[in-house]
């Protein structure tokens, strides 16, 4: 199961450019669910020694792939109510907050 899930997410990855997550209604959330699918089920164990690999795997194409989980997992959890934002002033958001 782990190495299907990964190879989904780093299909989905590979398919969207984060230059039309405000664009595209489906790239974003896709990208975002797949990490955080990847994450909480430790997927990226299937084929890389350590989480932070997989996302220097990816970080070519997704530099803030870091927050796509934590973006994912704080929508999920505000539902409705949370304030209207982009997915880039989300993720801008969340690098300024989550960054040492």
């Amino acid at each position: 199961m782990s190495q299907k899930l990964l190879a989904e997410a780093e299909r989905v990855l590979n398919g969207h450019n984060p230059a039309s997550f405000d664009t595209t209604s489906h790239a974003f959330p896709e990208c975002i669910e797949y990490v955080r699918a990847v994450e909480e089920a430790q997927a990226w164990k299937a084929a890389y020694w350590s989480l932070d690999a997989f996302y220097a795997a990816h970080a070519g194409r997704h530099p803030d792939i870091r927050f796509y989980g934590e973006a994912r997992r704080e929508m999920a959890q505000a539902g409705l109510t949370w304030r209207p934002e982009t997915p880039t002033q989300r993720l801008e958001r969340l690098r300024q907050t989550k960054t040492p």
